[in-house]
C-alpha cells in the first residue's frame, strides 16, 4: 500500500557517499541553528533553500520528503496548492459585489501603491499614525565585570 503524500519518505535517488555526509552535516547544522535563541537567519535561509532544492530534484511536488542528520531530521513538506483569482474572475467578483464592497475587501498595499504611482499622485492619499507600530524588545548579555559589581 502506498504512503499518503503528506507522510515524509526518504528520497530514493542514489546519492554519492561524500554528498550524503555533506547533507547529514547540513541537516544537523540547520537543527542547531534553529535551536538557538538568536538563530543566524541568513545561514538558516541558505540551508533551507539548499534542502528545498534537494526535495525539488528528488521528489514529486505532492510528495513530502525526510532528510536525516545524525542528531536532527528535516521533514520537507509537499508543495502546497497555489490558489489565486485570475483577472477575469476578479472582474466578475467586482460585478457581483459592487464597487464599494469590492474596494472594502480588496486592500491595496502601500508597497504596491508606491511602486505603481508617482509620489505626487500619492500626496494626500496615504495616512500615517505616529508611534503606532509594535515595539521591539531584545536582551543583551551584560559584560562579566558589570554583573560581578551588581552581585557584590
Amino acid at each position: 500500500m502506498a504512503k499518503h503524500p503528506s507522510v515524509p519518505t526518504k528520497p530514493k535517488a542514489r546519492i554519492p557517499p561524500a554528498e550524503t555526509q555533506r547533507r547529514i552535516k547540513l541537516v544537523d547544522e540547520l537543527g542547531e541553528i534553529q535551536a538557538r535563541l538568536k538563530p543566524d537567519k541568513k545561514r538558516e535561509a541558505e540551508i533551507v533553500a539548499e534542502i528545498r532544492g534537494w526535495a525539488d530534484a528528488e521528489a514529486k511536488p505532492g510528495q513530502a520528503v525526510l532528510y536525516e542528520g545524525r542528531n536532527y531530521v528535516a521533514p520537507v513538506t509537499a508543495k502546497p496548492n497555489k490558489r489565486s483569482i485570475p483577472f477575469l474572475s476578479r472582474l466578475k467578483i467586482l460585478a457581483l459585489l459592487g464597487k464599494e464592497k469590492f474596494c472594502e475587501i480588496c486592500g491595496i498595499t502601500l508597497d504596491s501603491a508606491e511602486k505603481n504611482l508617482a509620489p505626487e499622485q500619492l500626496t494626500g492619499l496615504i495616512t500615517e499614525e505616529p508611534n503606532s507600530g509594535a515595539r521591539t524588545v531584545t536582551t543583551v548579555l551584560r559584560p562579566v565585570e558589570s554583573a560581578r559589581k551588581r552581585a557584590a
